[in-house]
């Protein structure tokens, strides 16, 4: 569970952190295009105590030669992405190649499976019986549609602030 809601927080910026590297990619700052010198991005004032750490490092890479080289070879940055659909593709990014995900995707889908059989034996065990049969059977379908929605989370991990109320 910890490890499928762990990145909600970038899922909530990603689609603005995505262009911004873009645009900065553009621009010039550390670019990883063969050839050309990358500028150091000093666009911003990190004036919290918990940016230390930060400004430590960007002192660091300053002395030690500002940019970190990139492999000979290595292709630019794509173009910026503006389909939600591939932003927001979580399979293919991370969950196909996670040991972690993948067994508790399998997972998900043997308890989802589970419970509809055992809502639909308490449905059908339960014509003419007692209402807490019906109330089991309810109960096993509710759960499992709430992990069927929860088993969407490893294929697409969509977030927009607009419908972040």
């Amino acid at each position: 569970l910890g490890h499928v809601l762990s990145p909600l927080f970038l899922h909530q910026d990603m689609v603005f952190l995505h262009a911004q590297e873009k645009i900065l990619s553009k621009r010039g700052y550390n670019t990883n295009v063969e050839g050309t010198d990358a500028k150091e991005y000093t666009g911003n004032i990190l004036a919290l105590s918990c940016d230390k750490g930060v400004l430590a490092f960007r002192k660091w890479m300053a002395l030690a030669g500002g940019t970190i080289p990139w492999a000979p070879g290595t292709a630019p940055l794509p173009e910026r992405e503006f389909n939600k659909d591939k932003l927001f593709d979580t399979w293919h990014s991370h969950t196909k190649d996670c040991q972690y995900c993948l067994g508790a995707l399998k997972n998900i889908k043997r308890i989802r499976n589970g419970l509809i059989v055992a809502g639909s034996l308490a449905l059908g065990l339960g014509i003419g019986a007692s209402p807490w049969r019906l109330l089991v059977a309810l109960a096993c379908f509710g759960l499992a549609y709430g992990l069927e929605k929860f088993k969407g989370l490893f294929y697409k991990y969509e977030f927009e602030h607009a419908l972040n109320d």
